[in-house]
């Protein structure tokens, strides 16, 4: 840059030494000999007037001394007049090649483009402004933000005032603070969230970790926790550690780095997860998953309930012969579903005896092949799946067999997966574990947290009952499933 502006410079602008001085070869003898000709020169009366005495002072300073006007004129560049409405200020010479106007500072930029139409506002105790009164059009293609300042400006008030109106604080007018508001709007103003976190010391960032992958639970439960940030107009960051502890501890300094308000860490099974460090400068809450820590804030579902919402249902069809097809024994939701049906035929005078409870994968054919041993073996009227993959299977099966439902045999499924349990043969009752809701909980729960006010424990929500042609006894309380959620993506 330094060598491309001195090159525009004209031989004469090195000052008088240096001209002169090549004439006599550059030497220190040469410079002298020119300063003794201009004293000269000065006693003879050459150069006698005060203009140019001043001219002569102007020309011996260096270049980047001199006086804009000077450096102009030296380098042969014609200043550019200012643009229609601009008055005062420092000129400066064009910088942007095919812009015909000079380009002013960032400090005072125009942050409009040249095709929006201008903010004028008339009142009573309002001088008339106007948008291009306090900015500059810069040129096509160039945009730039506006500011606080150029809010305080247009609205003729101070930047504390601007601030005020604009966050709902401080005493004022209500006139003014409309009018604040109302630039706001002309001007299509958004407040920085980098400049508020210096005073308010947070970044409106929460990070979502998943540990084992993103399942059929993650689009529910991520809009729940979504709608309960967008209240606090704070944005998600959203991390996968596929069941890697190497992978973990790098998104959680990646966090950490970002200076996040909060984490929300969540995964596919409701077993006790190792908790995360305490030393992290965040609040951690765990939704769906738990953690180990009782110290630590845990929301997720009551499969307990959940499992005897599905005996229920059996036993209001009318069922008394009820068996259970499920998953692993080694999950911890398995056994507390097992439990909630035992208790509701228990307080029916009925039990779920071990021989007809059938353990394996969350598959349909694991629910095919549970289903053609169970009505070989025994008369059974009702049907309690773990999951509706296994009750698909099992209504597959049992059309097979040409068994009927629900008149012969009633099904009620767990999850709620509606794109499976709606498109079964006939639609598959199930059972559903509010994850919308458990998500949007999870995320007002941080943020009483980020707020000081932390949740320790497990909590756990209740279940609801979709009701469908497999089990349609119908429900008389509020526990029936009511789809509050239907933008969510149920994949």
């Amino acid at each position: 840059m330094c060598l491309s502006f001195i090159s525009l410079l004209p031989w004469g602008c090195g000052g008088p030494g240096r001209g002169a001085g090549r004439q006599h070869g550059g030497t220190d003898e040469g410079r002298h000999l020119v300063r003794r000709k201009r004293s000269a020169g000065n006693l003879a009366g050459t150069v006698t007037t005060p203009e140019k005495r001043r001219q002569r002072s102007a020309a011996e300073k260096p270049v980047s001394q001199r006086e804009p006007e000077a450096a102009v004129t030296d380098s042969h560049r014609t200043p550019t007049p200012p643009p229609a409405g601009r008055t005062g200020g420092r000129k400066f010479p064009p910088l942007i090649p095919g812009f015909p106007g000079p380009v002013p500072l960032p400090s005072i930029a125009n942050r409009r483009r040249a095709n929006r139409p201008q903010a004028s506002w008339n009142g009573s105790n309002f001088p008339h402004r106007t948008a291009q009164a306090v900015f500059h059009l810069v040129p096509e293609g160039v945009v730039v933000a506006p500011t606080i300042r150029d809010i305080a400006r247009v609205a003729g008030v101070s930047v504390a005032t601007a601030s005020k109106g604009l966050n709902g604080k401080g005493r004022m007018r209500p006139e003014t603070r409309q009018r604040i508001l109302d630039v706001a709007r002309q001007l299509d103003f958004r407040p920085n969230r980098n400049a508020s976190s210096l005073t308010t010391g947070r970044t409106y960032t929460v990070g979502l970790l998943t540990r084992d992958g993103y399942g059929r639970f993650t689009p529910p439960l991520l809009g729940g926790v979504e709608d309960a940030l967008s209240v606090d107009t704070a944005s998600l960051l959203l991390c996968d550690a596929r069941r890697d502890a190497v992978r973990e501890r790098h998104y959680l300094d990646v966090l950490a780095a970002r200076r996040v308000d909060g984490l929300i860490v969540t995964g596919r099974a409701t077993d006790p997860a190792p908790p995360l460090p305490r030393s992290l400068p965040f609040p951690v809450l765990y939704a769906y998953t738990i953690s180990s820590n009782p110290q630590d804030s845990s929301i997720t579902v009551d499969d307990e309930q959940g499992g005897w919402l599905a005996a229920r249902q059996l036993l209001r069809q009318g069922c008394r012969r009820i068996a259970h097809i499920t998953g692993p024994a080694s999950v911890l939701a398995v056994r507390d579903r097992i439990a909630g049906a035992r208790r509701a035929l228990a307080e029916d005078g009925l039990e779920l005896p071990d021989r007809l409870i059938t353990y394996g994968p969350f598959a349909e054919r694991a629910g095919f092949a549970a289903a053609q041993r169970l009505m070989a073996d025994g008369d059974i009227d009702g049907i309690f799946c773990g999951s509706d993959q296994i009750g698909r299977g099992v209504a597959d099966a049992l059309g097979t067999l040409g068994v009927r439902v629900p008149e012969d045999v009633a099904l009620v499924g767990f999850d709620n997966w509606t794109l499976l349990a709606a498109a079964t043969r006939p639609p598959l009752c199930s059972v559903d574990m509010n994850l919308y809701r458990l998500g949007r909980q999870a995320g007002e729960s941080l943020l009483r947290a980020i707020d000081g006010r932390p949740e320790p424990g497990v909590r756990r929500l209740p279940c609801s009952l979709a009701v469908r042609a497999s089990c349609p006894a119908p429900v008389t309380d509020t526990t029936e499933w009511r789809d509050d959620s239907p933008l969510v993506p149920d994949a």
